[in-house]
This record gives C-alpha cells, sequence and structure tokens, in this order.
C-alpha cells in the first residue's frame, strides 16, 4: 500500500487523530497530488477528494471536515486495489472469523458494536470496514482505524452499566456525538484482516419487545445493501455491482431483525456461531 497523501489546515489535521485514531503519518509539506485536501473558506472549509460528491463537500465546523476527510482517507485508502470494496458497517470478532453487520444510518451499528464490545469481543469498526476478495478466493474483512462513536443524546432508558461504559470510554464530546476510546486490545489495528465468517443485514424492529432473530437473506437482498452502503473507488457502478455478486454468492448472509441492541449482542454471538465455516 501507498502513503495516503492529505492537505489539510492546522483545526482539521488537529482533529484528525480522534477521526482516525489508528492512522499514523508524518507531517510536513506534501509531495505530489493529494487525496484529500482540506482549506479554510469564510463559511468554514471546503475539503476536495475523488469520492465526494461532485469531488468536494463545504462543511461549517472543523470536525465536520475532519470526518469528512477521514471518510476520504479510508476511501483512498481502500481505492489502491480493485479487489476491495469499503461498507458502511460495523464488524466484530468470532471464533477468530470477522462477521460484519451492514446497514445505514440508524440501522443501530455503533450500538451493537458498543454492546458487543462491552462484552469482551472484539471490533474491527462501528461504521466501516474493507471487504474483497484475497488469496484462494477466501474473502477478508480489514480494519480501517476508525473511531469508534456513540450518538448524542444517549436513549434515556439506557440501562447504567452501559452508560457508565461509554462514560468510562469518552475521549471527547461535541453536540451530537462522542468520540470514544475503546479498552487496549478490543479493536482491530488499521489494517488488521480477518477471514470473513458472516454477513448480516440488519432490521431495526419497532416493537421494543421484540426477540433478536436470524433469517437466511438471498442474493439480490445481499447485492443490493453491498452496492447501496458501498464504496469502490477504483471501480466502475458495474464493477461494483459484480463485486457485489461475487460476495454475496460466497458468503453465508443473514438478516438481523432486532430491537433493543443490549438483548442482541447479548444473544447474537451464539447465534452466529453455526453460520460460520467450520
Amino acid at each position: 500500500m501507498r502513503p495516503i497523501l492529505a492537505h489539510l489546515p492546522p483545526p482539521v489535521a488537529d482533529l484528525l487523530p480522534l477521526v482516525l485514531p489508528g492512522w499514523t503519518g508524518a507531517t510536513g509539506p506534501v509531495s505530489g497530488r493529494p487525496d484529500v485536501r482540506a482549506e479554510a473558506t469564510p463559511g468554514g472549509f471546503r475539503v476536495e477528494a475523488a469520492t465526494l460528491p461532485d469531488g468536494r463537500l463545504d462543511v461549517a465546523s472543523p470536525i465536520a471536515a475532519a470526518g469528512t476527510v477521514g471518510g476520504a482517507l479510508t476511501a483512498a485508502y481502500v481505492g489502491q486495489t480493485d479487489a476491495w470494496i469499503e461498507l458502511h458497517a460495523a464488524a466484530f470478532l468470532r471464533s477468530g472469523r470477522a462477521v460484519v453487520m451492514l446497514g445505514g444510518t440508524g440501522a443501530g451499528k455503533s450500538s451493537l458494536a458498543l454492546h458487543l464490545a462491552r462484552r469482551g469481543h472484539g471490533l474491527l469498526s462501528d461504521d466501516r470496514v474493507g471487504v474483497g476478495v484475497g488469496a484462494a478466493g477466501v474473502v477478508d474483512c480489514t480494519a480501517l482505524g476508525v473511531a469508534v462513536k456513540a450518538r448524542l443524546p444517549l436513549p434515556p432508558d439506557l440501562d447504567a452499566a452501559h452508560r457508565g461504559y461509554i462514560g468510562r470510554c469518552t475521549r471527547a464530546t461535541y453536540p451530537d456525538v462522542a468520540f470514544l476510546s475503546l479498552p487496549s486490545g478490543a479493536m482491530a489495528p488499521l489494517g488488521g484482516t480477518y477471514p470473513l465468517g458472516a454477513l448480516l443485514l440488519l432490521q431495526r424492529q419497532a416493537a421494543a419487545a421484540a426477540a433478536p432473530s436470524l433469517r437466511p437473506a438471498n442474493v439480490a437482498d445481499v447485492v443490493r445493501n453491498i452496492v447501496e452502503h458501498g464504496l469502490a473507488p477504483s471501480l466502475t457502478a458495474a464493477g461494483l455491482v459484480r463485486q457485489a455478486e461475487r460476495l454475496a454468492r460466497t458468503l453465508p448472509a443473514h438478516w438481523l431483525h432486532y430491537a433493543d441492541g443490549g438483548a442482541a449482542a447479548a444473544w447474537l454471538p451464539d447465534a452466529v456461531d453455526p453460520l460460520l465455516p467450520a
């Protein structure tokens, strides 16, 4: 992998380690065309990157700019090979394999991931992972060094133990999000790669008392979700669909129906064991 280059003003560069704590790098003049560029504007900041809509995005605050830069940097990292897709997904480890939980905003990825982490399950991410076909056709999942976050305000009915865990892990807070630093060893490092054991499509239930359940997902559902929640900078739209179809036909995939993240996290690890390859 080549170095990822960024040209950033100090307010944004200073916040980047909060957004991408797994990344390390050197500061100084950028030699060559940067993958990501940010600059101050009268209204805030402009971030430029090939993976952004129209190649640029204007945001109001330094933390919003740092978040946008972080997303562009992980996309540039994944985009170095056409074998990889960046998925808007959380992932945890079970029996040495990654279990990926795929869903859009509001699907509960971060909540599930945090509940699993509190129960001692290692995380690759609560938001974005790289997925691709590795050696011998094995599907791998790689960590992208992204910060774990909790949406604020926390739900008023959140149990005290989990609220306390989030409080102990909180590194910085902003009006709508807390950036967390999990205990040592709880997060896979940037580039940490594991065979992908199962793919779960998240379906949050409205009924609070609904018990979690797993239901097999068909290939069309898996392809649609990968395309909807995936980004592959090095592929055309048709290439992304082909890669999604390849992944959908290779991986065991199920819908995860659940209402409460804590209850689902207590039940899920044992429930996925039969799905994982021997």
